[in-house]
């Protein structure tokens, strides 16, 4: 800026009335804020030229402004304009009136301009944004509607469009909108647009397709592959939280501590028993206080009738902090099984009469056979991958029953 200044007093020392230097000088000083210098330099030019022109009547304006004379920013113009009729002009005036908070001149300046000229896009825009200003919104909307009449597929008017119905909530309708905008342009942006649009309305799979296509035009976003595999999990589509865990952990190893609960899970309800227990054996490496994870490594225990740490995680898993009662029932019909299979049936009466089981009946999945063939309590663990659940199942010997009804006092044929 400096220089530019120099290198012009330099010209102007060899040719005082140079038009286009005394023009760039006066619009130097204006960007340096030194308005009352500009003026000084911009009169000389109007002497020069005996009348206004469109730009030397819009600087002049500007310069008011500048030296805060919003009174004369805004005669000067609506002079011109009366002498001239120039579309330029109006347009400025209309902008100054808008600043000036004189919204009724500023849109009748609009109007007749997007009349006049109804493909500039950018006057239609500002006419809308008038309206909005004022908090007609039904008016700022047939403003952008006319607009699209002529150029149906202008992006930025149905941008702006798009905006004002997100903002009135009136979701439906910008869904249309966006879905237009896509069409003919499409961008992440768009498309992210739109899929925060379908959670609005809870169209939920459809925000799933978007996220799906805004992680390809966006490799290894985090945010959009963790709603990828939310939804994935949320509605049992565990074949692709596995393929989607690990695109994620393609992009950065670090996402596997992200994503190490729906993996192992999905692993255990695809019947890859080996990986689950992986993966299972990583999340557990950081210690979750969580009761997902310490839950089924009881189950897992249980299945391989491997006992030894069995009460810690029940205990964990019991104490977690998102462990609700319901959680909590189960993990004690867990401990009665394992009670029964380590045969310790004193530890089991004492936990059932506890009084922490009201309710468990709910969860109760126990067998009582009287198959001779059967001599211990035998635990089966289902994960039932089209139900989502997993289920545990107590087949208990009638001789194991009999013993706890008449050494224990526990009945367990009422249960049955």
């Amino acid at each position: 800026m400096e220089k530019a200044n120099t290198l012009l007093d330099r010209a102007l020392q060899s040719d005082s009335l140079n038009r286009n230097y005394l023009i760039l000088k006066s619009k130097v000083l204006y960007l340096k804020s030194d308005c009352s210098n500009s003026f000084r330099y911009l009169n000389k030019v109007i002497l020069m030229d005996k009348k206004f022109t469109d730009s030397t009547a819009i600087f002049f304006s500007d310069l008011s402004d500048c030296l805060k004379d919003k009174a004369t920013a805004i005669e000067v113009l609506k002079d011109h304009l009366d002498k001239t009729k120039s579309a330029l002009v109006k347009v400025r005036l209309a902008q100054k009136y808008f600043l000036n908070n004189q919204h009724e001149e500023a849109i009748r300046l609009y109007q007749e301009y997007v009349r006049d000229h109804p493909k500039d896009i950018e006057a239609t825009i500002d006419l809308a944004r008038i309206f909005f200003t004022i908090k007609n919104e039904d008016r700022a909307i047939t403003a952008l509607q006319n607009s699209l009449k002529i150029q149906p597929d202008n992006v930025m008017l149905l941008s702006y469009l798009f905006s004002l119905y997100a903002h009135l909530k009136r979701y439906e309708e910008a869904i249309i909108i966006v879905n237009n905008i896509i069409k003919n342009e499409y961008k992440l942006e768009h498309i992210i647009n739109r899929s925060i649009l379908f959670e609005l309305v809870d169209k939920t799979h459809e925000a799933y397709e978007d996220f799906k296509r805004i992680v390809k035009l966006d490799p290894c976003n985090s945010e959009y592959y963790i709603k990828i595999l939310q939804y994935e999990f949320d509605h049992k589509l565990y074949d692709q939280v596995i393929q989607s865990s690990n695109k994620f952990i393609a992009c950065d190893s670090k996402n596997e501590a992200i994503v190490l609960d729906g993996l192992y899970t999905s692993l255990f309800f695809c019947n890859d028993y080996k990986k689950g227990l992986f993966y299972l054996d990583k999340r557990m490496e950081q210690n979750p206080n969580t009761f997902n994870p310490n839950y089924i490594k009881i189950l897992t225990l249980l299945k391989s009738k491997n006992y030894a740490s069995l009460i810690d995680y029940a205990k964990k898993a019991y104490n977690a902090t998102d462990a609700t009662a319901e959680n909590k029932l189960k993990v004690n019909f867990l401990l009665l099984g394992y009670y029964l299979l380590v045969e310790d049936y004193s530890g089991f009466a004492k936990n059932w009469k506890s009084g922490d089981n009201k309710g468990i009946d709910e969860f109760w999945n126990l067998k009582v056979v009287e198959n001779a063939n059967l001599t211990q309590v035998e635990v089966t663990i289902d994960f039932d991958k089209t139900a989502g659940i997993i289920n545990a199942t107590l087949s208990i010997p009638l001789k194991i029953v009999q013993l706890l009804k008449d050494n224990y006092g526990v009945n367990l044929i009422d249960i049955k």
